[in-house]
This record gives structure tokens, C-alpha cells and sequence, in this order.
């Protein structure tokens, strides 16, 4: 019924925002001072705490939706451009340092996730990047390579290197 389609249209949209609001600026905070900020020696210890159990948080109200939904998806049965938009960062939690012992669902959502031929051509766009995943998608080996070749791409005002290699130039 149109009822039916407006309301999960609100709800897919609340979950959009979440992701945008939420979850995406926790995890890109809990990323920069975890792996970027102190692979180049500057902890700051406050941040990483704040940013890394805000995501931590987030990915729980994750967890939750996932069991009341009854999944596998989000909003149930039917996988929605909410799930999409929550996999990009949630499916990164190992890159942001993020623990997801315990949050069970959410495990089993990630893995069918990255299970799923279209999510795998997907993250091969537009080139692969594994590492972000951590084991098994990717080996130490790797892991240690992407760790200094990501943070050598910026500096620690936030800019890219590039950017700051131009200036002197």
C-alpha cells in the first residue's frame, strides 16, 4: 500500500542519516587518530577514546536493529540502500580499531555482506582495498603495507601530502 511504501521510505531514509550523522563520522574519526594520526606519532589519546566508543556504539545500535529487524538486512528480508550505506564503515571496524566481539548479528551481517558477488566486484572499485577489512580479506604482510602507505598520504593538519608537497613547490 502507498502507507506501507512511505513509511519504509522513512525508514530507510532514518537509517540513511544515521549512517551520514552517525556512524560515518565516528568510524572516519576512530580511522584518522587510530591509524593515521598515530601511525604518524601523534596520540592523543582523549580522541582515539572518544572516537573509537562512539563507533563502538554505533555499530551496537547496528547489532540491535539487526536482531529487531530479524534480519538478515537492516529492515529485514529485502536489502536496502540502508544496508549499503552502514556496510561501508561498519564493514571497516578492524581499519578503525573498532572492536565487534559480542555483536553477533552484526558479524553475520558484515560476513553475508562480503559473501555477496555484487559487494565483492564492488569493492574491487576502483581498485581493492582488503586491508581495510583485516583478516581473513587480507594478510599481515598487507595489512603492515596499507597501515604506512595510507597514512603517508596525509599530514597531520589534516591535508594530503600531495597537497602540502605542491605548496613548496
Amino acid at each position: 500500500s502507498p502507507e506501507d511504501d512511505l513509511g519504509r521510505h522513512w525508514e530507510i531514509r532514518q537509517w540513511m542519516l544515521f549512517g551520514a550523522t552517525g556512524l560515518s563520522p565516528a568510524m572516519g574519526n576512530a580511522m584518522f587518530f587510530n591509524r593515521i594520526a598515530a601511525t604518524k606519532g601523534e596520540v592523543n589519546e582523549y580522541a582515539i577514546q572518544r572516537y573509537t566508543n562512539e563507533s563502538r556504539r554505533c555499530l551496537e545500535v547496528l547489532d540491535e536493529q539487526l536482531k529487531k529487524s530479524g534480519g538478515p538486512f537492516l529492515l529485514g528480508p529485502q536489502l536496502t540502500i540502508a544496508d549499503i550505506n552502514a556496510f561501508t564503515y561498519a564493514g571497516t571496524h578492524f581499519w578503525a580499531k573498532v572492536s565487534v566481539e559480542g555483536l553477533d548479528n552484526l558479524n553475520a551481517w558484515i560476513k553475508l555482506l562480503m559473501e555477496r558477488e555484487a559487494f565483492k566486484r564492488g569493492l574491487d572499485i576502483p581498485f581493492a582495498r582488503r586491508v581495510f577489512f583485516g583478516p581473513p580479506f587480507a594478510s599481515e604482510e598487507e595489512i603492515a603495507a596499507e597501515i604506512s602507505r595510507n597514512a603517508g598520504q596525509f599530514t597531520i593538519s589534516g591535508g594530503s601530502a600531495a597537497a602540502e608537497e605542491s605548496k613548496g613547490k
